[in-house]
């Protein structure tokens, strides 16, 4: 069974989302790319470029990342717990991006 992919124009995508983000309206200005103002999840009104959007690029206006990055920790607490080099660390992650 084959997957239809279908294109996403600028026509038609207000109320669409974009993972945390809800397009409200786009902006057109002469001489600049094509912008969306969105709202996010948790409330704030965020202007995003639209091919930021379309492409995967912006999926929130910043509020995932600072709830998800405490827990996550940092790569010299990683090595220091497991007792690794920060070169050790690297490599490691390397290979596993490098494996499909």
């Amino acid at each position: 069974m084959s997957v239809r992919r279908f294109k996403i124009t600028e026509e038609g995508s207000v109320g669409m989302r974009f993972g945390r983000l809800k397009v409200q309206q786009l902006e057109r200005v002469i001489g600049h790319p094509l912008r969306a103002v969105c709202q996010c999840d948790c409330g704030k009104l965020v202007i995003v470029f639209w091919r930021n959007l379309k492409t995967g690029n912006t999926r929130s206006c910043g509020c995932w990342r600072t709830k998800r990055a405490p827990a996550r920790g940092t790569v010299a607490e990683f090595c220091a717990k497991h007792r690794i080099s920060r070169s050790t660390y690297y490599n490691w992650r390397r290979r596993a991006e490098a494996v499909p």
